[in-house]
Formats: C-alpha cells, structure tokens, sequence
C-alpha cells in the first residue's frame, strides 16, 4: 500500500514539474513554421502559374531571311499572342558592313535609333540586298548605288554563309540575341511564300530620302511584275 502511494506521488511531481507553457510554446512554432512553408508554396504556384500565363501569351520576336522576287529581305515577325512594343533592332555581321549598297546599310543601322510596334502576327520587312542590280534601280544619282549583277552574285557568294547578328530588346524587358545566315534560310531549295511587295514596301516606312528611294524602287518591281503577268497570262 505504501508502494503505490508513493508511485503516485512520484506520478503527481513529475506530471507538476514538466513545463506546460513550453510544450505549448513549441507546438505553437511548429503549427507556424508549417503554416509559412503552406504560404510560401501557395506563393510560388501562383507566381509559377502567372509566369507561364505570361510565357503562353507575350509577345516574341523572331527574324528570318526570305528570297522573292530575286531580292533578299530580312522578315522581323512577332510570332507571339501580344503587342510588340518599343522594339529596337541593331543589325550586326560582315553582310552588314561590307554590303555593295550603302544606303540599305545607312538603313539598317539607323533602326537602332527607332522604336518599332508589331501587333500579333504582324510582320514587317527590309531589304537586305538584290540578287541583280535590274531588280533595284535607284533613283537617287547622288549615291551612284549601281552594282552589276557580277558584282552582286559574287558578294553573295562570299558572304552567305556569313553570321548577321540581331540583338535588341522589346516591351522593355524581352531580349533578341538571333544569329543567321543566307543559307541557312534558303538551303534545299526552299521556296518562301510572301505576302505582296506593296506591302514590304509600306513597312519600310520611314522619314529618311534612301528609304522613300526604296520604296519607289520596290513599287517599280511589283508593277514590272503585274505588267509581266498581263503580257504572259497562264
């Protein structure tokens, strides 16, 4: 009997010694601790979930080379769901600097001072260089831009397997870092499939006089072209 009056009595101090508050205390850190890490996952899949919304609908700038009619034309497309805006282009390459027309260079460097609108599926091109000098006649004496078509076929030869180097930015916070060359966009014999040149040539639009020449020039080509069609019907 005395026994069990002591084994409860020990019983009874060791259950009035142990700290209460402090076994509360740490289950309270516990429930807290599993409720940040539960936040904080909360957190992530929604920012996860709104990044790939983003990812899925932004806007997205690709470029490639096209042959029509005899003449290369770079192709800036936005191939993204959203408005490209503030683009800003700045073409780089030994194609760029070494290119027989001067003024299609004068051209393309000075895009590096314009900011550029695509809306979805938009396209807007320049001109890169014609495969012979008939297919660009310019207007503007003062440049004396003629080339014979020796002369073109040779710099093509020489140059199109040459790196041209696109880099830019749009919406203010995408980057463009694209390398490429002639051949690569034209090898196997791949035929591009363009939309009309009156359109190319309304996106070259521009305050610049070598611009307007351009413009005049690719408008000359596509009434040679309806002028052909009407003389050889099909």
């Amino acid at each position: 009997m005395v026994r069990k009056h002591l084994i409860g009595y020990e019983m009874n101090t060791i259950l009035f010694c142990f700290d209460w508050n402090a076994l509360t205390a740490i289950g309270t850190l516990l429930l807290a601790i599993v409720t940040v890490v539960t936040v904080c996952q909360n957190r992530y899949q929604l920012s996860e979930l709104k990044r790939q919304r983003e990812e899925d609908t932004r806007a997205r700038i690709d470029c490639s080379i096209i042959e029509w009619h005899n003449c290369y034309f770079f192709k800036i497309q936005n191939v993204g769901r959203s408005l490209a805006y503030n683009i800003q282009l700045k073409f780089e390459g030994n194609p760029i600097v070494t290119n027989p027309y001067r003024s299609l260079t004068e051209l393309l460097v000075e895009l590096q001072n314009k900011k550029l609108m695509l809306s979805p599926g938009a396209n807007i091109y320049f001109l890169l260089i014609p495969k012979e000098q008939s297919q660009l006649e310019w207007t503007n004496i003062d440049k004396k831009e003629w080339q014979s078509t020796e002369s073109i076929t040779g710099w093509i030869n020489k140059n199109e397997n040459e790196k041209i180097v696109l880099t830019g930015t749009y919406n203010d916070k995408y980057s463009i870092d694209i390398k490429m060359s002639i051949r690569e966009f034209l090898a196997n014999g791949s035929v591009n499939v363009m939309e009309p040149l009156a359109e190319i040539a309304e996106s070259l639009s521009s305050n610049g006089e070598d611009e307007q020449t351009i413009q005049k020039s690719l408008y000359r080509i596509s009434l040679n072209q309806n002028q052909s069609s009407k003389n050889n019907p099909s």
